[in-house]
């Protein structure tokens, strides 16, 4: 028997989705493999449907002089909360330690 996680497959309808932050736009340059340019575009919803927070994240960049764009979504239950910005802050603190 395989076990399974639940939640592991994130099933998204726009419709479903109430979008609560404004978009926040990123620019990446970095000087490294040929001076790579990303473009990260994150906001943050809920899953009217089961009340889920649901952070979404889109990266554009250029392979083979082709624009590709990923994107990825991290659903998280009321009570996670907490514990991710506490981990979102534990990485900060590690940064400024750096």
């Amino acid at each position: 028997m395989e076990d399974e996680f639940p939640y592991s497959e994130i099933d998204v309808i726009e419709e479903n989705i109430q979008w609560i932050s404004n978009n926040k736009h990123l620019e990446i340059e970095q000087n490294w493999n040929g001076g790579d340019h990303f473009t990260i575009l994150l906001k943050l919803g809920v899953n009217t449907e089961n009340g889920d927070g649901l952070l979404y994240r889109s990266v554009i960049f250029e392979e083979d002089e082709n624009e590709v764009q990923e994107t990825n979504f991290f659903s998280f239950k009321e009570e996670e909360a907490e514990y991710v910005i506490d981990l979102l802050n534990d990485y900060i603190h590690y940064l400024e330690k750096e």
